[in-house]
């Protein structure tokens, strides 16, 4: 028998308690408060063997939640000694980088112009929480029960759980509590059982259409709140409108899901038709941001027109996306608004944001991708925005005429389209152009035409 018994020589089940006797605390009151202790995590430092013990306990048992917000005070009147708090984030950095917290409950508000597009991370609670957390942001006035503010769930299964499993240790315990906060909307990210996603929108979503009234109308009302002011920086107005960007995907996913699985929710301002346009203006506002900017600073019109270019071009790329263009399984529903409309608006958002584009690629002498973004423009049609759409096109005549067009450039990328050109295909117009006539109809494609003549050669 040896003189001494190390610790690693007691059985792993031994071991196990231990390490859960330091590393989860219980939840308990004192003085009318809900508390829970900090881990003992200096015995993650005695050895490898024990690191690699430990922390698995540490971070399976407690699934750690990030509780995070996009503007710094949102958090300021919620009651705290209702809910067991574990960590106050001093480095929101640090906490990100974490690969093994559990969840995230990003909470998003766009009621106030400093509010950011991602939230920040402000506290760190257990799962076993979860219940005391709910409760305790209930009488918050963006949370009430009329619903308000936005949520994004973040779920990292990097544990040995099953996805049902862990969902019913996370959401299951959130939705233990005996009062839940409502919202306008909610988005989910990561594993999630269907079961707990149903039952959290269900149960946390206002169904009021009053809410999305009063959503909708205060986006109008900020959208282009900060374009071209004097008293925002430019990265301000971008943080702004990368915001509302972001806040309105959640909208539309929340929306889309409620009206599919028949959660009684019935509101106008989820017409696709009108989502789609939505989410094109807010790009569109986007690239006008650049395009302001490389007049503003013209040391730095590059490096804005680049940004203006791949402004639009990610909302190509978002607009394209299967789940997001208009099926007739959408357009059929009864929330849809007449099909022939919906469609004309839905085109005029595509043509804007390739001529949009396509001006950006002119600014900076990609004469290939221009023309496929023109080309692309011509195929589609509608008769809505025809003075936005010939104001854009008269600019990029004359900046077509305007530029010496032998001058080579490096930035030759590929178009980003909504309908596909043929392989092998190329247009370019450094050369030659007649003056283009803008009447209504045809007006995109007179531009259309004039990128039309093959290109074989290089540039030179």
């Amino acid at each position: 028998m040896p003189d001494r018994l190390h610790f690693l020589d007691l059985p792993e089940l031994v071991r196990n308690q231990i390490y859960n006797e330091l590393l989860v605390p219980p939840i308990y009151e004192s003085n009318g408060k809900f508390k829970q202790d900090r881990p003992f995590i200096d015995i993650l430092y005695t050895n490898k063997q024990i690191y690699a013990e430990s922390s698995d306990i540490l971070y399976s048992q407690n699934l750690f939640t990030i509780i995070s917000a996009n503007l710094f005070d949102d958090f300021g009147d919620v009651d705290r000694a209702k809910i067991p708090i574990i960590l106050d984030v001093k480095d929101p950095d640090k906490i990100k980088r974490c690969a093994r917290f559990a969840m995230e409950l990003e909470f998003l508000t766009h009621t106030s112009v400093d509010a950011k597009a991602e939230g920040t991370p402000m506290i760190v609670i257990s799962a076993r929480a979860l219940p005391h957390f709910a409760s305790g942001i209930v009488q918050k006035y963006r949370f009430h029960s009329h619903g308000s503010g936005m949520l994004l769930v973040k779920t990292n299964n990097s544990f040995r759980y099953t996805d049902e499993r862990l969902s019913e240790l996370l959401l299951g315990r959130f939705l233990q509590a005996p009062q839940l906060p409502k919202f306008w909307c909610i988005q989910f990210e990561g594993p999630v059982s269907e079961n707990h996603r149903y039952e959290v929108m269900q149960k946390c979503i206002s169904t009021e259409r009053l809410v999305c009234a009063g959503y909708y109308s205060i986006l109008y009302s900020m959208s282009g709140y900060t374009v071209g002011r004097s008293d925002y920086t430019f990265a301000q107005q971008l943080e702004f409108a990368r915001r509302h960007i972001r806040m309105q995907d959640i909208f539309w996913e929340s929306h889309v899901y409620q009206a599919r699985r028949g959660l009684g929710h019935r509101c106008g301002s989820a017409k696709p038709a009108y989502l789609f346009h939505w989410i094109f203006h807010l790009y569109s506002e986007l690239v006008e941001l650049y395009e302001g900017e490389a007049k503003r600073r013209p040391q730095f019109a590059w490096l804005a027109h680049l940004g203006a270019r791949r402004a639009a071009e990610e909302g190509i790329l978002y607009l394209n996306r299967p789940d997001r263009l208009l099926d007739a399984e959408v357009l059929a529903q009864p929330m849809a608004i007449d099909r022939e409309k919906g469609s004309d608006l839905v085109n005029a958002a595509k043509i804007l944001l390739s001529l949009q584009a396509a001006e950006a690629c002119v600014e900076l002498g990609d004469s290939v991708a221009a023309g496929d973004y023109l080309e692309d423009a011509q195929k589609l049609k509608t008769k809505s925005k025809k003075e936005k759409r010939e104001e854009i096109a008269k600019r990029i005549n004359e900046k077509m005429k305007a530029r010496d067009w032998s001058v080579r450039t490096t930035l030759m990328t590929k178009a980003i389209l909504w309908i596909q050109t043929r392989a092998g295909v190329r247009v370019c117009i450094f050369c030659d152009y007649p003056d283009l006539d803008y009447r209504m109809d045809d007006y995109v494609e007179e531009l259309a035409n004039a990128f039309k003549r093959p290109y074989t050669g290089e540039l030179n």
